[in-house]
C-alpha cells in the first residue's frame, strides 16, 4: 500500500505502524534538507524495511540522481538488506562493493593476506595467468547482475559460472548503480575507499546501518601497530638484495638506495636502545617523539618522498626482488606507517596529537591509536554526500553517541518499540536468594560467596522461566571462571564457543532444545556473536539474564589510554565514555528479548550497580523497569508475569480470529498442533508466509490444505521436502508444535 509522508508517496508492503511512519518521515527530512540524522528504532520494529521504502520512494519521486550508499558492518547484514529489498516493489540498479577476500575467485589470491592481494592480482593479470581476467565479458555480465537484487554469494556464483572476475564486475557497476551495498571498510577506511571513484559519494545519501558498531570501526581503521622487527626485516631484505637494487638505480636513483640502507641500519640500532626503555605495559609518547626519532634515522619531510617511492617499487615487483610473504607484509606496513606520518609528505605533528595517542608497548611496537571517529567521519563529510544517516536498534544514550563525531545531527529519533511495555519485564536485581549483595566488580572476581549466590540465583531463575534463557557474562574470561554445569537446573546448558567453527551448531542445538518442555539455557558473552544479529524470538528467549556490567577491561592499555584521551578533551568525559560503552553493550543484549510486536520476555540485570544506571537504558525499555532487592518479591513478580502471558496466549489461541488466510483454513482442533507463537501473529515477522514470493506461498498453501484434508504425516513430510525455498520449509516446521515437528523430522 502507499502512504503519504512529507509529500512523498511511500510504497510499503503492508499498512505501516505509526512508529514506522515517524521513522520514515525523519529519513525523508534528512534527504530533503541535507541535515545529518541519528535514528534509533528497536529490533523488531521494521527499521530496515522502513529505511529502504522511504529512501527509495524519496529518490524516485524527487526525481533525483542521488545514489543510495547502504553500509553495514558485515556482508551477512547486507545480505539481509537484499532480502528486505526483495519484499518491496523497488528494483534499483544495484552493486555490491567488497574486497578481493570475498570476490576473488583465484585460489592463490584467496589464500593470501588481504594487504597483498591487490599487488599479486595485478601481477597475475599482467602475465595473463588468471582465467577470470576476461575484460570482454565484464560489461556483458555487469548488465546482467546490476538489474538483479543479488546478495554477495549469488553475485559471486553468477560470475564464477560466467568465468569472469566478480571484483572487476563490481568495480565496473559501482560507477553507475543507483543502490550500492558496502561494508563500512570501503566508506570509512581511506585505504579501501581510494579504490573507488570519488564521484560515487558526491551528492549521495550515505546510510550506516547497525551504527552502534560504527564509531569503534572508524577508530580501528585509523589506528595501527608497527612491530619494531618489521624494520629489521627491511634491513635484512636490503642487504640480501643489494645487487638487484644496484641494478635498478636508474629507476630509483642512487640516493634513494643509499638512503634506505642507511635508514634501516640506523633505525634497527636505535630500536635496540628503545626496547630497554619499555618497562611498563606501555610508554606514552607524542608526535614530536616519532618525528624526531625518525629524523635521527635520516627520514624527514625532505627525504620521505624518494624513500616511499623505493618501497613501492619493491612491492610492485615482488618476483624480481624475490620478496617473501613476510618481507612483503613488513614493507607494506612500513609504507602505510610513513604514509600516515607524512601524509602528503608533510610533518603532520599537530593533526596527529589532536586525534591520536602514541605509545610504545612491551611487545615492542609503535602504537598509533585513534580513539575518536571524528577524523574518519570528517573525511566522509569532505566527500560531499547529500546527507548521512546513522541508524541502529541500539544507540542510546543518543546524545553521547552523537557527540563522538564532531558534527551536528539536527535530526535525532529515539523510537518506542512496536511491542507494548507490559510485554517486557526488566528487573534490576542487586541481591541474591541468600540475601547477599551482588556486585560483580573486578575486585570481586574471586569472591566465592558471590559465585555461590549467583549459582543459586540462576538455578531459581531457570526454574521460574519457561523455554529458552540467555545468560550474558561480561567476557569470556569471567564466563570461564564460573562453573555453569554445576547449576541445579533441568534446562540443557549450552555455552557460546570462542571460535566461529562450532557457532552455528550451538545455536541450532540450543533452539531445538529451547522449545521443549524442560527448555535450554545459552551462556554467552557481551560483545560476542550471540549478543547481536541472531534472532532469539519467542520461546528461544523467554528470559535474558545479564550478569555484571561489561565495562571495558581496566587493565588493557588501550582502555587506559582511551579514558585519558577523552579526559584530556573534557573533564569527566573519560569516565562517561567508560560507562556509556558498557551500557550500550547491555542495551544490545536486552534487544535479544523482544523481536516482534507479539513477543514477550523477562530481563534480569544481576548487579546492584544497575540501580544507578537506569537512565542509560533505551527509552522503550524504561517503562518496563523495576528495581528489586528482595528475592521473594522477585520470584512473585516473575511467576505472575509468566502466568499472565501464558493465560493470555491460551485465550488468544482459543478465541482470536486467525488473520492469516492460510492458517485460518484450520479448525480449532487442528490449530492445536500448531505453534501458538506463530498462529497468534497476523504477520509472522521474519518467518511470515506473506514475505515469500507468490509462487512459494502457493506451494505452502497446497501443503497445508492437503494436510487439512488427510492428516497424513508422510504426505506432509513429502510436501515440505518438495517446496523450493529453504526459508519456506523452515516456516512450516516453525508453525508446528514439538510433537508434530518430531513426527515430520525424525520418522
Amino acid at each position: 500500500m502507499d502512504v503519504n509522508i512529507n509529500e512523498v508517496s511511500i510504497h510499503f508492503p503492508y499498512k505501516p505502524y505509526p512508529l514506522q511512519e515517524t521513522y520514515m518521515s525523519k529519513v525523508i527530512e534528512s534527504c530533503d534538507t541535507g541535515n545529518y540524522a541519528i535514528l534509533e528504532s528497536p529490533t523488531g520494529t521494521g527499521k530496515t524495511l522502513s529505511l529502504l521504502c522511504s529512501v527509495l520512494s524519496w529518490r524516485q519521486q524527487r526525481n533525483t540522481s542521488s545514489r543510495i550508499i547502504y553500509s553495514s558492518r558485515t556482508h551477512s547484514q547486507l545480505s539481509n538488506v537484499i532480502k528486505e529489498l526483495k519484499r518491496t516493489k523497488f528494483q534499483p540498479t544495484t552493486s555490491i562493493i567488497a574486497s578481493r577476500t570475498y570476490l576473488c575467485l583465484h585460489d592463490n589470491i584467496q589464500k593470501m593476506e588481504s594487504s597483498l592481494q591487490s599487488r599479486f592480482c595485478r601481477e597475475l593479470r599482467q602475465k595473463n595467468q588468471c582465467i577470470y581476467d576476461n575484460e570482454s565479458k565484464i560489461e556483458q555480465v555487469s548488465k546482467k547482475v546490476i538489474n538483479s537484487l543479488l546478495d554477495i554469494d549469488s553475485f559471486v556464483d553468477i560470475c564464477r559460472n560466467e568465468a569472469v572476475c566478480p571484483f572487476f564486475v563490481s568495480q565496473f557497476n559501482v560507477k553507475t548503480a543507483d543502490f550500492i551495498l558496502s561494508p563500512y571498510t570501503y566508506i570509512a577506511d581511506p585505504i579501501s575507499r581510494s579504490s573507488l571513484p570519488s564521484v560515487v559519494f558526491n551528492k549521495s545519501v550515505v546510510i550506516f546501518d547497525e551504527a552502534h558498531n560504527f564509531p569503534e570501526q572508524c577508530c580501528e581503521y585509523f589506528s595501527m601497530s608497527v612491530p619494531f622487527n618489521k624494520f629489521c626485516v627491511l634491513r635484512s631484505f636490503l642487504s640480501r638484495q643489494q645487487s638487484n637494487v644496484i641494478g635498478e638505480v636508474v629507476t630509483f636513483g642512487i640516493t634513494s638506495v643509499e638512503l634506505a640502507k642507511e635508514f634501516s641500519n640506523l633505525v634497527c640500532d636505535k630500536l635496540e636502545l628503545l626496547r630497554k626503555e619499555i618497562h611498563q605495559n606501555f610508554v606514552l609518547k607524542n608526535a614530536k617523539f616519532l618525528f624526531d626519532f625518525f629524523s635521527k634515522c635520516k627520514i624527514d619531510y625532505r627525504t620521505i618522498r624518494p624513500f616511499k617511492r623505493l618501497l613501492k617499487a619493491f612491492l610492485d615487483n615482488p618476483v624480481l626482488y624475490c620478496l617473501s610473504q613476510n618481507e612483503q607484509e613488513s614493507l607494506d606496513l612500513i609504507l602505510q606507517f610513513f604514509d600516515f606520518l607524512y601524509h602528503e609528505n608533510k610533518r603532520n605533528e599537530s593533526l596527529i596529537d589532536n586525534f591520536y595517542t602514541i605509545s610504545l608497548s612491551t611487545d615492542h611496537c609503535f602504537n598509533i591509536y585513534c580513539f575518536t571517529p571524528e577524523k574518519a567521519f570528517s573525511e566522509i563529510v569532505n566527500l560531499q554526500p547529500r546527507t548521512i544517516i546513522l541508524t541502529s536498534g541500539t544507540l542510546a544514550p543518543l546524545e553521547t553517541f552523537a557527540s563522538y563525531f564532531g558534527y551536528k545531527f539536527p535530526i535525532i529519533l529515539e523510537n518506542p518499540h512496536i511491542a507494548k511495555p507490559e510485554q517486557l519485564l526488566v528487573i534490576c536485581c542487586g541481591e541474591g536468594p541468600f540475601g547477599n549483595r551482588l556486585s560483580f566488580t573486578y575486585a570481586n572476581r574471586n569472591d566465592n560467596q558471590q559465585k555461590v549466590e549467583l549459582k543459586s540465583a540462576l538455578s531459581k531463575l531457570f526454574s521460574l522461566s519457561p523455554n529458552g534463557s540467555l545468560v550474558f557474562f561480561p567476557s569470556f574470561s569471567s564466563l570461564s571462571e564460573f562453573d555453569v554445569h554445576s547449576i541445579d537446573t533441568k534446562k540443557k546448558i549450552f555455552i557460546e564457543p570462542r571460535t566461529f567453527g562450532d557457532f552455528s551448531s550451538i545455536v541450532s542445538q540450543f533452539k531445538e532444545n529451547a522449545v521443549k518442555e524442560e527448555g535450554a539455557a545459552l551462556f554467552a558473552v557481551c560483545r560476542g556473536k550471540m549478543s547481536e544479529g541472531i534472532d532469539f524470538s519467542d520461546d528461544y528467549a523467554r528470559s535474558v539474564f545479564v550478569v555484571g556490567i561489561p565495562f571495558p577491561n581496566t587493565k588493557d592499555p588501550k582502555v587506559i589510554l582511551r579514558k585519558q584521551f577523552y579526559e584530556s578533551k573534557k573533564k569527566g568525559s573519560g569516565m562517561k565514555w567508560y560507562i556509556d560503552s558498557a551500557m550500550r553493550v547491555v542495551n544490545q543484549s536486552i534487544g535479544r528479548a523482544i523481536r516482534h510486536k507479539d513477543d514477550w520476555s523477562v530481563v534480569v540485570l544481576i548487579d546492584n550497580r544497575y540501580d544507578g544506571m537506569i537512565e542509560l537504558l533505551p527509552k522503550w525499555v524504561k517503562p518496563s523497569v523495576i528495581t528489586l532487592n528482595n528475592w521473594n518479591v522477585l520470584e512473585k513478580k516473575l511467576k505472575l508475569f509468566y502466568e499472565e502471558k501464558r493465560k493470555l496466549q491460551k485465550e488468544i489461541i482459543e478465541n482470536k480470529p486467525i488473520n492469516d488466510p492460510y492458517l485460518s483454513q484450520f479448525t480449532r482442533t487442528q490449530r492445536e498442533i500448531i505453534n501458538p507463537n506463530v498462529v497468534t501473529r497476523a504477520s509472522v515477522s521474519a518467518h511470515s508466509i506473506k514475505q515469500l514470493p507468490v509462487e512459494i506461498q502457493a506451494q505452502i498453501s497446497q501443503v497445508l490444505l492437503h494436510f487439512k484434508k488427510t492428516n497424513n504425516i508422510d504426505k506432509l513430510r513429502e510436501g515440505i521436502q518438495a517446496i523450493d525455498d529453504e526459508n519456506a520449509r523452515d516456516i512450516i516446521l516453525l508453525m508446528m508444535n514439538e510433537k508434530l515437528r518430531k513426527l515430520v523430522c525424525n520418522n
